[in-house]
């Protein structure tokens, strides 16, 4: 088991429950490298996110959302995640209240550590119930705190077209329920290779989640999609940066954690192709 973060008393007549955090890289299969990681919330003795968060009340839930936050960003510094140049990728709920997670307080957090805005991406779940002008003005403030913004599970919600049309997020995140089975299913490619040819038009990235086989791995790529995260590369795992990975049948391409690249990481805007070309890294031997 990784470091147990303990509850604590909030600011509020509430207690928040430990937790633990784990870490799953986006990879980019072009050139079998890693984009960057995302963190993940898990609860003690495997305890499920939305039952670890069930008992919340809103003012808790914000306060746990700012505390696991703030342990995933600093723990990921410790874990050397600036050593390796890679990025991370932190989950913020759409929401506006004052005191709820916002790019405010991840920078402040980033600054404790010395990880820039550009290297940290902000993904926002899709599946809320935010009216469209409060999420355009909550990428706005994301923005203008230098942080790229991602729309998590896109295809699964109610909204998701709509805010992609009025809101112009920087990164998409394909939902798995889209990708499961893709290389068997003719509606799903017709599909995802419209999205696809939407973001290239718009200038988005477009990341596949829930990537379980090498088929389809496979066919993502045939579709133009290059940038991926699932299990098939690597499960999350609790307090490490995992760098050993399964790329189809080659295994351990990448070995283990320390190892480093021999050409310097670009941020994360220029590592998923929004500012320059990604340049080809190789390891060390």
């Amino acid at each position: 088991m990784g470091r147990t973060y303990v509850g604590y008393r909030g600011a509020g007549p509430f207690d928040l429950p430990p937790f633990l955090i784990a870490y799953q890289p986006i990879v980019n299969t072009a050139n079998r490298s890693i984009v960057a990681y995302e963190a993940l919330t898990r609860g003690v003795n495997g305890t499920p996110y939305p039952e670890l968060t069930a008992h919340l009340n809103s003012s808790a839930l914000r306060a746990f959302h700012r505390r696991t936050a703030e342990a995933s960003i600093l723990r990921a510094a410790e874990l050397g995640l600036l050593e390796l140049n890679a990025s991370l990728s932190v989950n913020l709920q759409p929401d506006l209240h004052p005191d709820a997670l916002d790019a405010e307080f991840i920078l402040e957090v980033a600054n404790r550590c010395g990880l820039a805005p550009s290297n940290i991406l902000l993904e926002l779940t899709e599946d809320h119930r935010l009216p469209i002008p409060e999420y355009k003005q909550l990428l706005t403030r994301n923005k203008q705190a230098g942080f790229a913004t991602g729309m998590d599970d896109f295809g699964a919600g109610y909204s998701g077209l709509t805010a992609l049309v009025e809101c112009r997020p920087e990164v998409l995140k394909l939902d798995r329920a889209l990708v499961r089975g893709i290389d068997t299913s003719d509606t799903r490619q017709k599909i995802v290779a419209a999205f696809a040819k939407c973001c290239e038009a718009l200038d988005m990235r477009l990341i596949a989640e829930g990537i379980e086989t090498p088929g389809e791995c496979q066919m993502l790529v045939q579709l133009g999609i290059t940038h991926m995260q699932g299990y098939l590369f690597s499960r999350p795992v609790l307090d490490a940066l995992p760098v050993d990975h399964v790329w189809g049948v080659d295994r351990h391409v990448m070995k283990v954690h320390g190892e480093r690249f021999s050409e310097q990481r670009p941020s994360l805007l220029e590592a998923l192709g929004l500012a320059v070309e990604l340049p080809a890294l190789t390891l060390q031997a």
